[in-house]
């Protein structure tokens, strides 16, 4: 429904199938894709978008794939989506007094912290970035 996976030994990729944004509204049921799938894809786009310009810092980089690696060795982290792991990662390495941005063991320790604290459970403060 919302596009394909190509899968080999070595990787894996998956396709989502996608249109402009402001394509979305001109989608015809019966022809095209659910627009629920299509928005889907979008996103997606803009999650990548993002992603690109806000956390080109290596610091940010290096602390979502640690964080991703403990999601997938954990069922304690399932919770976290990709847009959550992103800025709490961008959050605990740029959100300081001097913008400045911070070493990975101390962003590591900040994240667990904030995780710690509850930063996402419901009635807690927002994570303002």
């Amino acid at each position: 429904e919302t596009g394909f996976e190509i899968s080999s030994t070595d990787c894996s990729v998956r396709v989502m199938v996608g249109t402009a944004p402001e394509n979305l509204n001109k989608l015809e049921p019966g022809l095209h894709l659910e627009k629920k799938y299509v928005s889907k894809a979008v996103e997606a786009v803009k999650h990548a978008n993002w992603f690109e310009i806000e956390a080109s810092d290596n610091t940010i980089r290096t602390l979502v794939r640690i964080i991703k690696d403990l999601k997938a060795r954990y069922k304690g982290m399932d919770a976290l989506t990709p847009w959550m792991i992103d800025l709490i990662c961008h959050h605990a390495v740029l959100s300081n007094p001097l913008g400045e941005s911070l070493s990975l063991p101390k962003a590591f320790r900040r994240l667990i912290q904030v995780l710690a604290g509850g930063i996402f459970l419901p009635g807690s403060g927002t994570l303002e970035v």
